[in-house]
């Protein structure tokens, strides 16, 4: 689970790793939080529920950032994203939260800190 931070924009998306010798069928969900600890949809997202990803073997697969991309607020603002990757055949499973970027002006403040 990654965070950007750039001028105008936060970004999250999936690092999906697949060590076997064969394409992997995962479904991912990815949401994102803002000042609160609520979880909210994506702006890219087609949708809510997860989302069928292929991950070639022995690759790893990043999801584009356009899936999960909010404007930079003027005020501070922490913001951290939330993923899933689960079995296709599974409902749930557990969340992988990214580093929190508390987002100042001029300056950004990672927590754990990121070197």
């Amino acid at each position: 689970m990654c965070t950007r931070v750039q001028a105008d924009r936060v970004s999250f998306a999936l690092e999906i790793t697949n060590r076997d010798t064969e394409p992997a069928a995962v479904k991912a969900r990815l949401k994102y939080t803002a000042k609160t600890s609520d979880f909210r949809t994506c702006p890219g997202a087609e949708s809510e529920d997860f989302q069928i990803l292929t991950v070639p073997a022995g690759q790893t697969l990043t999801t584009d950032t356009a899936w999960c991309s909010v404007a930079r607020t003027a005020t501070p603002t922490a913001y951290s994203g939330v993923g899933w990757v689960v079995a296709p055949d599974a409902d749930y499973g557990t969340r992988v939260l990214s580093p929190g970027a508390h987002v100042y002006p001029g300056e950004i403040h990672w927590t754990p800190d990121v070197l």
